[in-house]
């Protein structure tokens, strides 16, 4: 358990350092599939199904690459790790299941890995001389903005006290210290998103947004919804004129998200998510038809004017990520990427029913957090490119969708093979 609650930590651990020590991580992954695959290898198909959308994706942005004659680029190569992380982490996370022995279990390893980054962060915060003078910028760049595995954990908190029930004297007071630290952590990072996240996870888990209504049909018009409000597809109901007016009288954080041109280097740098996300789909939409179907391939970048530095190329001012999810889909292998990219959601949220529909409560519990987690992860496409996001939050989604995955497979296996007898525990054998 320890040793996958420093996993999961590590790689927010590293997030600010270096990208070299994600793909560090990312590589780490992948051996754990390799090892277990070989003892599991119908589960590692399985897995391999599951994920065909975005290992599509990745193959016709390759194709591309190899059509250009950049196979051995450096951006290659940082192009198929950004592809394939989330094929990684789910099935990673779906392996790793069958050595879960509970949701117990899970759920201890995501506060321990919780409290260690806030842990972290705070002593960062807190022996840092220039943190009293800095601004919310600083706090964000030098020491970081809290982490998707804190947010997350806080809610655990919630089923260890009213749903595991578990209120010993010691259990009690170490579960409510690490919640205590985990938000202050949060709060101190001013993370608006992982407030946000736990708000919108709580509201799942609470009932107060019903599971009910979750499925496939939601999740395709949820991600519908968002691609034409914040890609140029919005151009085909609203003229340009009609939108830059528009933007005028949003809120900033909207009006941030709106796929327009910009005029001035200050309206740029204030509503840059937007900007960028014109940007790239004009770029490739200029390079003619192949590109729009297909894609620039995985070394594809698009270069914009007056990147900021931390964001692109500086010699070039050349994006090689995006913070739009959509652009990022589109950049790789256009049209098509695009609608890959929307159907595996779909495909994940069709993984929710067996645990949604169990009569077990502390596995109900897990389906609704799986059901926020996934709505939470679409709406944050447009800022943070949801499941595509190379940092921490990206690796915490789908290691632990991979884990709810896995562990409703696991489910599942175990009804198959005793039908008619009532599953008592969620402490699960492993698939043989």
């Amino acid at each position: 358990m320890i040793a996958m609650a420093l996993f999961i930590a590590a790689v927010g651990y590293f997030g600010g350092v270096d990208s070299t020590w994600r793909q560090v991580h990312f590589l780490a992954a992948s051996a754990a599939i390799l090892y277990w695959g070989l003892r599991h290898d119908a589960i590692l198909a399985r897995c391999l199904k599951l994920c065909w959308p975005l290992l599509a994706m990745t193959a016709i942005g390759l194709c591309v690459t190899v059509a250009d004659g950049a196979v051995f680029e450096r951006d290659t190569l940082k192009g198929l790790w950004y592809t394939t992380r989330v094929p990684v982490y789910v099935t990673f996370g779906a392996l790793a299941a069958l050595r879960i022995p509970s949701l117990h279990w899970i759920s201890n390893v995501l506060l321990l890995a919780g409290a260690l980054l806030a842990i972290h962060f705070l002593l960062t915060y807190y022996t840092d001389p220039n943190v009293v003078g800095g601004d919310r910028l600083y706090i964000r760049s030098q020491i970081g903005h809290g982490n998707l595995t804190s947010a997350f954990a806080v809610v655990l908190a919630y089923y260890k006290f009213f749903i595991e029930r578990d209120r010993g004297l010691l259990s009690g007071v170490v579960t409510f210290t690490a919640a205590v630290i985990m938000a202050g952590s949060i709060i101190l990072a001013d993370s608006r998103s992982h407030l946000y996240g736990q708000l919108f996870l709580l509201l799942f888990v609470l009932g107060l947004i019903p599971s009910a209504f979750f499925g496939r049909t939601v999740v395709l018009a949820a991600i519908l919804c968002l691609f034409v409000l914040t890609t140029p597809a919005l151009y085909q109901f609203v003229s340009p004129g009609e939108l830059t007016a528009m933007s005028e009288k949003l809120p900033e954080a909207l009006n941030e998200l709106l796929p327009i041109d910009r005029a001035t280097a200050a309206d740029v740098n204030n509503f840059w998510r937007g900007y960028e996300t014109f940007s790239t789909f004009s770029g490739v939409s200029g390079q003619g038809p192949a590109a729009i179907s297909f894609g620039i391939g995985l070394h594809g970048a698009v270069i914009i004017p007056d990147t900021p530095r931390d964001l692109g190329d500086p010699l070039n001012d050349a994006i090689p990520i995006f913070h739009n999810g959509f652009s990022f889909a589109y950049v790789r292998a256009g049209l098509v990427g695009l609608a890959l990219f929307m159907w595996q959601h779909v495909i994940f949220a069709s993984r929710a029913r067996p645990l949604i529909r169990s009569q077990l409560r502390d596995v109900q519990f897990f389906g609704r957090l799986y059901c926020g987690l996934l709505i939470l992860m679409i709406t944050e496409i447009p800022t943070t490119t949801g499941l595509l996001n190379y940092d921490e939050s990206g690796a915490t989604s789908c290691i632990f969708l991979g884990f709810l995955i896995g562990f409703g497979w696991v489910l599942q296996h175990r009804a198959a093979n005793a039908p008619g007898v009532p599953t008592l525990s969620t402490r699960l054998p492993p698939i043989s």
